[in-house]
């Protein structure tokens, strides 16, 4: 499968049904539900896909049994106090008070986000790069979630020195993207995390001297890239404003009232 646009094409891991149910998904506040936040953010894997064919040619392959999906390697002590190895179900823990993610998995929003995904907000790969963070680990998930936020909020005339008008003279393009987050959340106080984790970004890409990326860092980037993704499912659909037609036009309005530096 070829995700089409902006002039590239990039290859999903799954099939574009399966692809576009786990973006939904992915929606989901999972950094905030995890019980485990030193571990993982994920409330949950996909160790296989089944797939149908209407080839009448081809065997069907018996699905795998549900016991066997993620086996976990154990050690337990029997009885006398011998250590014995086992394998069992994995389990993500997650919190009790988390709420029922069939609210979140509804029919409405698998519609709202089909809709979503048609905008001109979407043209660039940002469920492209939101499902490759699920898929990737450390170092490699940090830099997928940043570069989810790139994908949503960038543009290619952020750079370079600006005509005497334009709202963007004599801002970085780091102090553009901060803007733009902080305006869509309506968080003043998301600016400085997008510009921490990208100086964090950076230091990696670069070269600098790093520490292995923590977990703290990798939920940070997984919150403030889901977040931002949300609300631009929102704006895409005209909840808080007009539905937006033009992508450029739009990301260069986000220019929140004058922010503390």
């Amino acid at each position: 499968m070829l995700w089409q646009g902006c002039g590239c094409a990039v290859e999903n891991r799954f099939p574009e049904p399966v692809e576009r149910a786990l973006f939904l998904l992915l929606l989901a506040p999972w950094e905030d539900w995890s019980e485990a936040e030193e571990v993982d953010w994920r409330g949950f894997r996909i160790p296989w896909v089944y797939s149908v064919s209407d080839d009448l040619c081809v065997s069907l392959k018996t699905p795998p049994s549900e016991d066997d999906l993620t086996l976990v390697p154990k050690t337990y002590t029997d009885f006398d106090g011998q250590p014995v190895d086992a394998e069992e179900p994995g389990r993500f823990s997650t919190s009790d008070a988390k709420a029922d993610l069939r609210d979140i998995a509804t029919d409405a929003a698998w519609s709202d986000l089909d809709r979503a995904l048609g905008s001109p907000l979407f043209a660039p790969p940002v469920r492209h790069f939101l499902v490759r963070a699920y898929h990737a680990q450390g170092i490699d998930e940090f830099i997928a979630h940043l570069t989810v936020l790139e994908a949503a909020l960038g543009l290619q005339s952020d750079y370079g020195k600006k005509p005497k008008g334009d709202p963007r003279a004599g801002r970085s393009v780091t102090r553009i993207m901060a803007e733009r987050v902080a305006t869509l959340l309506a968080d003043d106080a998301s600016a400085a995390q997008y510009e921490e984790l990208f100086d964090l970004r950076s230091a990696y890409v670069h070269g600098r001297l790093m520490k292995a990326i923590s977990s703290i860092d990798r939920f940070q980037a997984r919150r403030l890239a889901r977040r931002v993704v949300v609300a631009l499912i929102e704006a895409a659909l005209g909840i808080n404003d007009k539905v937006p037609f033009d992508r450029e036009q739009y990301l260069v309005s986000l220019r929140a009232s004058p922010m503390k530096t």
